[in-house]
């Protein structure tokens, strides 16, 4: 039986991404404990950095490399699916699957003292 070639592509394809560093909506900076889970992996205490309506910045984890799934407890909400744009050796920037609400992003903003 030949060999399969299988190739794993990160999600939006390489032409279509943006620059690393764009940002496209406002960013409120947080001090806040929240749980994360890369792939199948076991949930894990993660420092929320920043938010926006698209995405958000943690600190650093071992795993989850670019293109990575992601989900974020953040407390009192349902679990948010994402996946890792970039990472360096200060954290992991990551773009939600679906855009949080602004009503949401301003409720744990004011929740953070940050509003």
């Amino acid at each position: 039986m030949p060999a399969i070639d299988v190739q794993h592509e990160l999600f939006p394809p390489e032409g279509e991404r943006e620059a690393l560093n764009a940002r496209r909506d406002e960013r409120f900076a947080l001090e806040l404990i929240a749980e994360i889970k890369v792939g199948f992996g076991a949930w894990q205490k993660a420092r929320l950095g920043d938010l926006s309506e698209t995405g958000f910045r943690i600190g650093w984890l071992p795993q989850g490399g670019q293109g990575s799934e992601v989900r974020l407890k953040i407390p009192g909400m349902e679990p948010l699916l994402a996946y890792v744009r970039w990472r360096d050796n200060t954290g992991m920037g990551c773009e939600f699957a679906r855009p949080i609400s602004t009503y949401v992003l301003d409720h744990i903003a004011r929740h953070c003292g940050v509003a």
